[in-house]
């Protein structure tokens, strides 16, 4: 939006950067997040997954391996040969 409401502050990649670097850091260190837990409903496998109280991020993975192919959840029994 205030890009643009004033074009002019966003003319150059630095002023670019840094504009975008004070408004980040603004939004670090504001409170909207901290809410997420009552706002946010999670459902897995069909089952609501209750939140601690004070969750302030969730992280969701869709992988079946990690780095060199490590497995992170073990070999399920369907894909065993």
């Amino acid at each position: 939006r205030r890009r643009q409401r004033s074009p002019q502050l966003f003319q150059s990649r630095w002023r670019n950067k840094v504009q975008y670097a004070r408004y980040g850091v603004q939004h670090l260190f504001s409170s909207d997040y901290k809410q997420i837990c009552e706002q946010l409903k999670i459902e897995a496998d069909g089952l609501l997954l209750e939140l601690p109280p004070g969750t302030e991020g969730v992280i969701v993975l869709n992988i079946g391996s990690y780095g060199g192919g490590s497995d992170l959840w073990g070999v399920d029994e369907n894909d065993a040969p």
